[in-house]
């Protein structure tokens, strides 16, 4: 029987193509449980990427806070982030006052509840008030909240005039770990229009950073939106590893391959 020989065309097509892919990420969809930190508004879809707060009666998604865990997260090496995406419909705003939309990724610290967790949390704009993040440390207020230690910085404004209201808005936050510390990034857009309520860049110094890990992801309506529904689309966890380390395990593993076939 003639044994054939691999194609060493086929072979470097194949290598270059891995290669190509190294450093897209690997993402996740959140898919809960989603608990409730806050507010009375019931939450359907719980075991899914697009959990729905309140069922549309009057201020029933009002105050209402929900998070979830997902896989542990480390942004161990220069070059390493995560991004936190989805997009919500809101209905029924009667108050489109800044920070009362609020998403973040979190460490929870060991924490048994919802405070003393460490992490990042972005919240949106309206009119001349841009958006913002917030860096929290360890305290006794909730994931949330902007209490007592923690930093904020104020992204652009949308512009006077431009207002919060109910439609359907796409959102971001993206944490990447820099020679300096952390570099952070939100973004909320109206996908009506694509008018933004906030687009901030946050260089958390080393000396401030919190945590380099991340396993909950949170959200808050803000009691002055007085929100009937939130219907959340598609919340995705992406983690984008240092390129370089990656190609090097990959590399080593394709001469590991063709040893093997020597």
């Amino acid at each position: 029987m003639k044994i054939m020989k691999p194609n060493k065309s086929a072979y470097l097509v194949s290598t270059f193509a891995s290669l190509a892919f190294i450093g897209t990420g690997h993402a996740a969809l959140v898919t809960g449980p989603w608990s409730v930190a806050q507010g009375g508004g019931p939450v359907t879809g719980g075991n899914t990427a697009s959990p729905i707060v309140g069922d549309g009666t009057n201020n029933s998604a009002d105050t209402d806070a929900i998070y979830s865990s997902m896989p542990t997260i480390t942004l161990a090496s220069v070059g390493d982030k995560v991004t936190l995406s989805g997009s919500v419909e809101l209905i029924g705003i009667t108050n489109g006052a800044v920070r009362q939309f609020r998403w973040g990724l979190y460490d929870a610290n060991g924490s048994s509840d919802t405070t003393g967790w460490l992490g990042y949390f972005a919240t949106q704009g309206s009119g001349a008030t841009g958006g913002e993040i917030y860096d929290r440390n360890a305290n006794s207020s909730t994931y949330f909240a902007t209490g007592t230690g923690i930093g904020t910085t104020v992204g652009s404004a949308p512009g006077a005039g431009i207002t919060f209201t109910s439609s359907t808005y796409a959102f971001s936050l993206t944490i990447e770990r820099v020679l300096t510390g952390m570099q952070v990034e939100s973004s909320i857009t109206r996908t009506s229009d694509s008018q933004h309520f906030g687009i901030v860049s946050l260089l958390d110094a080393t000396a401030n950073v919190q945590t380099d890990t991340f396993d909950r992801v949170g959200f808050l309506l803000g009691g002055a939106m007085d929100a009937d529904q939130a219907v959340f689309s598609n919340i995705d966890v992406t983690f984008v590893p240092e390129p370089g380390s990656a190609a090097l395990g990959l590399i080593g593993s394709i001469l590991l391959l063709r040893r093997r076939r020597a």
